[in-house]
């Protein structure tokens, strides 16, 4: 039986040079620079970074698509709001 952890924070990331470390993030903001729309984070745990991630225009319809292709996906953009007080994530991320 997986333990649930409480998030504190919007975001999470995972990176494989981290090992097992997952970093709790809160976003920014947005910009755009040329023809990439780039999105600032600020880490808050274990460590306090600002990370910046870009995506171009091609990387954002696939994104979109492959989010209504997912039927899970969209029940959890329909449904996830009962869970915006109390979020849970499993050990599984």
């Amino acid at each position: 039986m997986t333990e649930e952890k409480v998030v504190s924070a919007t975001m999470m990331l995972k990176s494989t040079g981290l090992g097992n470390t997952m970093l709790l993030a809160e976003p920014e903001s947005f910009s755009v620079e040329g023809d990439i729309l780039i999105l600032h984070v600020q880490t808050v745990s274990p460590v306090q970074w600002h990370i910046r991630t870009g995506i171009t225009y091609r990387g954002v319809l696939k994104l979109l698509w492959g989010m209504i292709k997912s039927f899970s996906v969209v029940k959890f953009l329909l449904f996830g709001f009962f869970r915006l007080k109390n979020p849970r994530l499993t050990g599984e991320f």
